[in-house]
């Protein structure tokens, strides 16, 4: 029974991956949808680009003649010109240059979308008085301003004294001819600059001064770009469904990382302190639909009888062999609707299946399901047989078509001060020497912690615990609370768990050597390494003086 994949901490985490598999499958195709979308609405965008020299001459000083010569440009005067060429006077003359207010690509004039009425409502709600579409009206060059500039870019490149005027549009020749446009409206403004300088200066001082100052002078022109901006159609695809798979795998992680419940066997021993026996498959839809018609059914047998229940019943009764235990077997679980009671009956009806004489007895008295299954109008029982009402014989049924021996709860009131222990333990006795083995269903131990005459009457218990539901602080909590390990316990179950965590890529809850070769001195290994991570070690069936 040894759980070699279990002991490597990174196959529970593949596993989760893999049950998860189908969630992370959803993100992807989500977001690779949505990279459709995008893809499919984005327009291509075009950038074109000019560099422009930035220049400075001076008067050279210690000559007779004032002669000009070239000098270093310093960094502030770079910037004053960048912020020159991106200023709204040089946009404005390129808009009214172009009539960029009649083309389709600067809808600032057109019926604003949802977007612009938001932004409008707010801008008026801030300032008042301040009416956004009048002013388009009215000044239509203003309107398409803002959506300029934001597609406008002047930057210094590094160092230098080159500046970099770029254009990003839908078209590529009209981005060619703003930017060209702009550098032409810049050249027009510093030569105007430079004539309203020298107007006054004399006749002599103006040949001498008229090329002095900041010279910008340009290095390349801007043409039509052949390639559009930004990453290929099916690049961004790529990049939405890495992204999404991304996600799905994050989700996966959080809740691998988030989640307290049991579902890895090794880590479930640790945990609670006991063996793993084995592990029963969650039912899929159709197998639920035929169970509740066969449960319907007088003769009823149950749905998913097969070879692991039978197997599974032979690991308890080695286990109970190992542990020297009795075959009187109590079967409960931390929290109500884990299956306690639905495993319960159908180990009984493997084990008649198997050859073995076999005796279920309801003692849940608090919410009696079995016998409402199997006997709705028994009114003799278990409880009355404490109370020396009836006799075995008289309250023992059989149900199905095997014949299984069944006890049903009773009529008679169940309190512990109101019936004779000793009377309790000749009747288990009885039980022991009649049968090969006594299944008792119990009932869950977080809202009946107190296991009662349980104790009396049973040899060894059995946990069913659901596969991933219950926080494993709190069946831990429920274990504590009812001195379940030192009252007995054989180990526990996996009930309801998923097909797709019983693979190779997940922890192997059922593997084939281990079902069939499971031996005393297997269980007793595991048995060993359970009880070493317990802070304190459990001293199995202390009530019968016996130890593992």
């Amino acid at each position: 029974m040894e759980h070699n994949a279990d002991l490597n901490p990174i196959i529970p985490f593949l596993g989760n991956l893999w049950t998860e598999r189908w969630t992370i499958v959803a993100f992807m195709l989500v977001i690779s949808l949505m990279g459709v979308l995008y893809v499919s609405q984005r327009s291509p965008s075009y950038t074109a680009r000019a560099l422009l020299l930035v220049e400075n001459t001076r008067l050279e000083s210690g000559r007779q003649e004032l002669l000009p010569e070239m000098s270093s440009v310093d960094t502030s005067m770079v910037d004053s010109q960048v912020e020159i060429i991106k200023s709204e006077a040089i946009g404005l003359k390129v808009i009214d240059t172009l009539k960029l207010t009649e083309n389709e690509e600067f809808p600032g004039l057109g019926a604003p979308g949802w977007v612009a009425r938001i932004q409008n409502f707010l801008q008026t709600s801030s300032s008042r008085g301040f009416d956004p579409g009048r002013v388009a009206q009215s000044h239509p060059s203003l309107a398409v301003l803002p959506g300029f500039l934001q597609r406008l870019s002047v930057r210094r490149i590094g160092l230098s004294s080159v500046i970099e005027v770029r254009y990003k549009g839908s078209n590529p020749e009209l981005s060619s001819r703003i930017v060209n446009e702009i550098t032409e409206a810049y050249f027009a403004d510093q030569a105007a600059s430079a004539a309203a300088a020298t107007a006054s200066a004399s006749a002599w001082l103006r040949d001498r001064i008229k090329d002095l100052g900041t010279k910008t002078r340009v290095i390349s022109l801007a043409t039509p770009p052949v390639r559009a901006d930004g990453p290929r159609r099916l690049a961004l695809l790529g990049v939405f469904s890495g992204f999404g798979l991304l996600l799905g795998v994050g989700f996966a992680v959080v809740r691998y990382a988030l989640d307290t419940t049991l579902r890895n066997p090794s880590r479930a021993e640790a945990r609670l302190g006991a063996p793993f026996l084995g592990a029963i498959g969650k039912l899929n839809p159709s197998s639920r639909s035929r169970l509740l018609k066969e449960t319907a059914r007088p003769n009823f047998r149950p749905a998913f009888l097969r070879s692991d229940l039978i197997s599974l019943v032979r690991r308890i009764g080695v286990a109970a062999k190992a542990c020297g235990a009795g075959p009187v077997i109590g079967v409960t679980s931390a929290i109500p609707g884990e299956g306690a009671t639905i495993i319960a009956a159908n180990l009984a009806f493997s084990a008649k299946a198997d050859g073995l004489s076999v005796l279920l007895v309801d003692g849940n008295a608090y919410e009696p399901a079995l016998s409402t299954q199997f006997a709705p109008d028994a009114s003799k029982g278990l409880t009355d047989i404490f109370a020396g009402a009836v006799s075995f014989n008289e309250a023992r049924l059989e149900i199905g078509e095997a014949g299984l021996h069944f006890l049903p709860r009773g009529g008679a009131r169940l309190a512990n001060h109101g019936f004779n222990h000793v009377h309790v333990k000749s009747v288990a006795q009885n039980w022991i020497n009649e049968y090969d083995i006594v299944v008792i269903d119990l009932p869950p131990l977080v809202p009946v912690p107190d296991l009662g005459l349980a104790g009396n009457m049973v040899d060894a218990f059995v946990l069913v615990v659901e596969w991933g539901r219950a926080p494993a602080a709190l069946i831990e909590s429920a274990l504590a609370n009812a001195e379940l390990r030192q009252k007995g316990m054989l180990g526990f179950i996996f009930n309801k768990v998923k097909r797709s965590a019983i693979n190779r890529f997940s922890f192997p809850l059922e593997n084939y050597h281990w079902k069939y070769t499971w031996t005393t001195s297997s269980y007793l290994r595991v048995r060993e390494r359970a009880d070493a991570s317990l802070s304190a070690p459990t001293d199995l069936a202390s009530h019968t003086a016996r130890t593992c």
